[in-house]
């Protein structure tokens, strides 16, 4: 049983080791890479969100790590992952699905350098990064 241990060990670390992201088509590969927020718009005043300014960044990676960056300080870390599903702007949407993290469940659009995160809820928010 000893000498199996080490290698079940080993055995698992690969395997989680090597995980991506299930991505649904080619457009959803695009928000891999970090983002410097630039605007928000929207809420209930239309003023957009509150808290987030230029200093504030995020990372979407491969292997559906999120982080919510100010400056060099990680505020916020979560896993995320790619759902297709009816959007309350219409249509079939690519959402991203947030595991405990702040933004909950967000459409998206990448446009050239800019990215563009739409919360799914009414009297949300729309966000505006750059490519880092």
């Amino acid at each position: 049983m000893k000498t199996y241990f080490p290698l079940l060990f080993l055995s698992l670390f690969l395997l989680t080791g090597c995980y991506k992201l299930k991505v649904p088509n080619e457009d959803a590969k695009k928000i891999f890479g970090s983002w410097q927020f630039l605007s928000s718009s929207g809420g209930l005043s239309g003023q957009g969100a509150q808290g987030l300014s230029q200093e504030n960044w995020i990372s979407f990676s491969e292997k559906g790590q999120y982080t919510l960056n100010k400056n060099d300080k990680q505020l916020e870390k979560s896993k995320f992952r790619y759902e297709t599903r009816n959007s309350i702007f219409g249509g079939e949407r690519t959402m991203i699905i947030y595991h405990v993290a702040s933004f909950g469940t967000q459409s998206f659009t990448v446009s050239g350098d800019t990215l563009r995160l739409y919360d799914e809820v009414y009297d949300g928010f729309d966000y505006v990064f750059i490519k880092k």
